[in-house]
């Protein structure tokens, strides 16, 4: 079962685009880790799970 369902996700910060079109999900009772090129996407992407910044574009689901 998908716990969680991120879908084309984007921000940016002025002219600077941190996240692009960014898609993925995780399942039930798994162990995720994120990897990107520099900190600032994974920390806008844990920014936006937790509700402190909003994205420009894209769908978030939390599925119980």
């Amino acid at each position: 079962m998908q716990i969680l369902e991120v879908e084309n996700l984007s921000l940016q910060y002025g002219e600077q685009i941190i996240l692009d079109q960014v898609s993925f999900s995780t399942k039930e009772r798994k162990i995720v880790g994120l990897l990107g090129s520099n900190s600032a996407e994974q920390s806008s992407i844990i920014k936006i799970l937790a509700g402190m910044v909003f994205q420009e574009t894209g769908n978030l689901s939390f599925k119980k």
